[in-house]
């Protein structure tokens, strides 16, 4: 569907309808405008192709030449993203560039992705993690379907195929954490993270071959994230677990991430969509309404002048916090800066979207408000106006404390997909096939 949405959701005034209109093409706009520029500038090897996650704030590369395989893979699919929407081919050569040197991180002997390369290409870490592979199956079968490539299509198959038959638990099920070289498990956990970023391996693997198979798995990660990683009682979903599901954290350690909470979320409403399971969607609003009562300001109940005096009013912190966060000189127990929380660039995007999508399918004007003001703390918090890009993670007083753009966890994947589907849900144009 490439032109706006006319109609108004139920219950919508035409003034929301507007704002949302109007904010879908301002995310669309930012992406296309404000953030890949900056990637094509500074991460993109021009002459022999590939990338260089590796960046400093003005764009300056640092770090020895090795490189992790996400970000590789999440630069694959950024790139891959922008030329389908745009039809610029420039961008879909530099993916394609990127998923050369990608395939470089596939053994064919073991049918399994190393998880660190040399500058010269030499393996430094053989070491098997479900995470990576499951980034490299999701790129490489997102780039082969908007490149009508069939042979990164295969790829992807190939690999997701051996990673869903030798690395999961035979009995309990889900994924291994990490395993060796020959597929004999090495790190006995299991992790909420890995799972969903197994379910993007498998939505864009059916969205590239329509295989039923994928559907199922899909549909298969979708039950373990809601039966096994949610916990009933705080209604949120927990990150580590031990091989048979029950929960792995020290004393202490409150085992949430909140971003996680709005990744599933918004990843179960599209799941729930494509598969069918009304369940999912509710599931997915359940934990989209933890984060929202754990975000920074602007909660429900709070008081204007609160919001106005918090520098971070509308974004999400890493971890839940306690009490809730307003500034230092109106919540006691915040006076020492290293007791303050931290918010993090890819939990701003996961927000992003989530709220999108929550508005789209259940649409208020609580959503609408919240959406706004987070997208207005990431306009003047996270992105960088001197340079472009996000900076990687902000102090509670807003500044920043990470100005770095790119490294073995950050390029901009995560700015990519949220403003693609925040920006299709919210006015209806490019919207994403049938996958995350």
């Amino acid at each position: 569907m490439t032109t706006p949405i006319a109609n108004r959701h139920p219950g919508e005034t035409c003034s929301e309808h507007q704002r949302r209109i109007e904010l879908g093409a301002v995310l669309r706009e930012h992406w296309l405008t404000g953030l890949i520029p900056f990637w094509r500038r500074h991460a993109v090897n021009e002459n022999q192709g590939g990338f260089w996650p590796e960046l400093l704030r003005d764009g300056a590369r640092f770090g020895d030449g090795s490189h992790a395989l996400v970000p590789i893979a999440r630069l694959v699919y950024a790139f891959a993203t922008a030329a389908g929407v745009t039809g610029d081919d420039e961008l879909l050569q530099i993916a394609r560039g990127g998923m050369r040197q990608l395939a470089r991180y596939f053994d064919p002997v073991s049918d399994a992705w190393y998880s660190r390369l040399s500058g010269s290409g030499g393996c430094l870490d053989p070491t098997i993690r479900p995470y990576g592979a499951a980034f490299a199956a999701y790129s490489l079968a997102t780039f082969g379907r908007i490149a009508g490539d069939a042979e990164s299509i295969d790829l992807a198959d190939r690999s997701f195929r051996a990673l869903w038959t030798r690395g999961r638990h035979p009995i309990h099920g889900g994924f291994w954490q990490e395993l060796e070289p020959d597929w004999t498990p090495r790190l006995q956990e299991c992790r909420l993270d890995t799972h969903l970023h197994a379910m993007e391996g498998c939505a864009a693997l059916f969205a590239a071959t329509g295989d039923q198979e994928w559907r199922r798995a899909w549909l298969e990660l979708s039950l373990i994230v809601t039966a096994r990683t949610l916990n009933p009682n705080s209604g949120c979903v927990r990150e580590r677990f031990h091989p048979d599901w029950s929960e792995k954290a020290a004393p202490g350690d409150p085992n949430i991430n909140i971003g996680h909470n709005l990744e599933a979320a918004w990843f179960l409403f599209r799941s729930a969509t494509v598969l069918e399971e009304p369940g999912l969607e509710d599931v997915g609003f359940r934990l989209l309404e933890y984060a929202i009562q754990m975000g920074a300001g602007d909660r429900d109940g709070a008081t204007d002048r609160e919001n106005a005096v918090n520098p971070m009013a509308g974004a999400f912190p890493t971890y839940p916090t306690t009490p809730p966060l307003l500034t230092p000189d109106r919540t006691p127990g915040h006076e020492s800066p290293e007791r303050h929380p931290q918010f993090t660039w890819w939990i701003q995007a996961e927000g992003l979207a989530a709220l999108a999508i929550g508005y789209e399918i259940r649409p208020s004007h609580r959503l609408l408000t919240r959406l706004e003001s987070l997208w207005i703390c990431i306009r003047d918090r996270f992105y960088d106006p001197d340079f472009g890009g996000w900076y990687a993670t902000i102090a509670w007083d807003g500044g920043p404390l990470d100005d770095r753009k790119g490294g073995d966890w950050k390029a901009v994947y995560h700015e990519t997909q949220a403003c693609l589907n925040a920006a299709s849900a919210l006015d209806g144009r490019f919207r994403p096939r049938q996958e995350l």
